[in-house]
């Protein structure tokens, strides 16, 4: 492996785990079959669980606290590495999700529904651990 392959160097992200009930929401883009958990990239100077609250703002709609990093990893790529921390937020019925228009869609799925998806490999390890976790 050279830099140049990497060149963005190591990128460090973060995903909500967003759970209402025994749902919790995925996106994949328009163009893609992939569902994935939304989030982004974590700024210079930003605390990991204060970044998850933003991207979940921008992405979803929704102001809520995040409760706590459920899970962590990284993935290397042909030309990425990227290390995550996945953050679990729980909304209630009242609350509204105002999904962002454009790319992405959103659907509420089960843990055993989303484990039938073709779910991004990083974000598989998450939902088996968390159906565990609730076992």
């Amino acid at each position: 492996m050279n830099k140049e392959q990497f060149s963005k160097g190591i990128e460090v992200v973060t995903t909500g785990f967003i759970r209402k009930g025994n749902k919790f929401l995925l996106a994949r883009s328009n163009n893609s079959d992939i569902w994935v958990l939304p989030g982004g990239h974590i700024e210079v100077g930003e605390k990991i669980l204060d970044a998850c609250e933003r991207e979940v703002e921008e992405e979803v709609g929704l102001r809520i606290e995040p409760i706590k990093i459920i899970n962590f990893g990284e993935v290397v790529l042909k030309s990425s590495h990227f290390v995550y921390f996945v953050v679990l937020f729980e909304i209630g019925d009242e609350e509204k999700v105002k999904f962002q228009k454009g790319e992405l869609e959103y659907s509420w799925f089960t843990l055993e529904e989303a484990l039938k998806l073709n779910i991004a490999e990083i974000f598989r390890d998450t939902v088996e651990s968390f159906k565990e976790y609730l076992n």
